[in-house]
């Protein structure tokens, strides 16, 4: 069940409070095609950029997080190999995020193939990687209800060890971002019905369905309360 509600309810508010610094990252493109594979294969944070950016606009700048603190130079290397633009995101001098947009051609085409091949993450998969269509053209947020169990997918899903949940939740990049994943393709019969978003439902207070042109027009969101 869906029940509208008003949209500063759902969307939770940035947390951070400190100075935000940034240094731009110069674009490198020195991996082959099946280094830039594999960089992409073995990364959540690039797969979900990737999804985003290949959906969106030209200008559109996405917040990507890192995944581990003890290799940020490594991490650093990877995403500039991939991204025409790469600024490096610090919060009272402590390392955050990048911000990047326009990935280059090698970065989309292995992307593309890697998803034609099912190997990118099945939740990359399942929310992001459909045509995105024009289901709304006005600012609209609902919260959506489970009153009854899912059982049309026998499949159980053990939400609380997936990367993909686990990165939108806890991840440093919430410091200047909201907590949520767009759901390209989805319209809000799908949504819901669908079954991994019934199970993740268990695990959080509140879960809510949104749509701005905040970022850009009309892109429907779900995001949650902890």
């Amino acid at each position: 069940m869906l029940k509208r509600v008003a949209l500063n309810i759902a969307i939770p508010q940035i947390s951070s409070k400190g100075t935000i610094t940034s240094e731009r990252i110069k674009a490198k493109g020195n991996k082959s095609f099946a280094e830039i594979s594999e960089i992409i294969e073995n990364n959540i944070n690039i797969q979900i950029a990737l999804a985003e950016l290949i959906h969106l606009s030209k200008d559109y700048v996405h917040n990507i997080g890192l995944l581990n603190k003890h290799r940020i130079e490594d991490e650093i290397s990877d995403i500039a190999e991939l991204f025409q633009y790469a600024t490096f995101i610090y919060i009272d001098g402590t390392p955050s995020c990048m911000q990047v947009s326009e990935p280059n051609t090698d970065s989309i085409s292995a992307y593309k193939l890697l998803l034609q091949k099912k190997r990118l993450d099945k939740f990359v998969m399942h929310f992001m990687s459909k045509v995105q269509n024009p289901y709304d053209n006005e600012t609209a947020c609902y919260e959506l209800v489970f009153d009854k169990p899912l059982l049309m997918n026998s499949e159980k899903y053990d939400l609380m060890s997936e990367t993909f949940f686990n990165y939108f939740r806890y991840n440093d990049r919430n410091q200047i971002t909201t907590k949520c994943f767009p759901v390209f393709g989805f319209s809000l019969d799908n949504i819901e019905n669908d079954p991994i978003l019934f199970t993740f439902s268990k695990l959080v207070k509140f879960i809510f369905v949104y749509t701005t042109d905040m970022d850009y027009p009309y892109i429907r969101h779900v995001t949650w309360q902890e």
